[in-house]
């Protein structure tokens, strides 16, 4: 038996994950960088890992053991882990990957997605060691907000130039008028 990820996101998921008489808790939780992954302290069965590791989520619990993608701080990625509940020994299954997102255990292989908008299912079989590493789908179809960009683009232009025009004619305008306001006065004084 195990758990699947279908509800929980890396940016997003409970503190503590129960699932096969495992549990698995999350302390000190931070995101690596604006709207990046979190990631945070791991203890499993109430029993801390080793410090100075730092597991991205959501966990996922089966195969009596916990998969878990631990943030390698050097390259700011991610490699897959599995943790051995009893020992918490941990073992690098896969080479560190900008995202890794565990989905679910099934006969014997763990799927887990590479890409953050889940179009890249990548598994990786628990007996053999096979990875088979899927390549994100990055159509435009896949991404609705792809012309957003293009279209705003003009709009910040204009914006941009006219705030830049205002700012320089506000700026003379007011040394224009600060004259004559003070050739008025000299005026009414004689």
């Amino acid at each position: 038996m195990s758990n699947s990820n279908t509800k929980y996101y890396p940016w997003n998921f409970p503190d503590v994950l129960k699932s096969d008489e495992i549990t698995v808790e999350y302390s000190d939780i931070k995101e690596v960088g604006q709207g990046s992954p979190l990631v945070g302290k791991l203890s499993i069965n109430g029993q801390s890992l080793p410090s100075g590791y730092d597991f991205g989520g959501p966990a996922l619990i089966g195969s009596k053991a916990v998969f878990v993608p631990r943030f390698v701080q050097k390259k700011r990625m991610f490699e897959l882990c599995k943790i051995n509940p009893e020992t918490r020994a941990i073992k690098t299954l896969i080479t560190p990957l900008h995202i890794i997102w565990p989905d679910k255990i099934e006969n014997g292989i763990l799927y887990f997605y590479s890409d953050m908008n889940r179009t890249a299912l990548s598994q990786y079989d628990l007996t053999s060691g096979n990875l088979q590493l899927a390549e994100p789908n990055t159509t435009e179809k896949e991404n609705p907000f792809h012309w957003f960009g293009i279209l705003l683009f003009p709009f910040v232009l204009i914006f941009s130039v006219a705030v830049m025009f205002f700012t320089l004619i506000g700026s003379g305008i007011v040394k224009i008028i600060g004259r004559e306001k003070t050739r008025n006065n000299r005026g009414d004084r004689t």
